[in-house]
């Protein structure tokens, strides 16, 4: 296994953007996603489908979303308010790990 040294791993092109959702659905199923991302959960609660699994965060919750990936979300907005934070970024040097 290799060692990650404090230089091995650049991030770049590194974005914020906070969304008060009134759709109840988002996809990345068309299209792989074009960057990294973390998102986080501000306020109720979204599921997401990935590779066949379901993963449901609820707020404070954090998911990671590689660069590439394809799938599915679903804010439950019939339950309140739904708010998240997505920090995208790109990364330069992580492909041997």
């Amino acid at each position: 296994m290799p060692t990650m040294q404090y230089d091995d791993i650049y991030i770049t092109v590194c974005g914020t953007i906070k969304c008060e959702w009134g759709v109840t659905s988002w996809s990345y199923l068309d299209s792989p996603r074009p960057t990294h991302g973390f998102l986080i959960v501000l306020k109720g609660r979204v599921d997401y489908y990935i590779d066949g699994e379901t993963v449901p965060l609820l707020e404070r919750d954090v998911i990671y979303l590689p660069k590439g990936s394809k799938y599915n979300v679903r804010m439950h907005i019939e339950d309140g308010a739904v708010t998240t934070l997505l920090i995208n970024f790109d990364m330069i040097g992580f492909e041997n790990f």
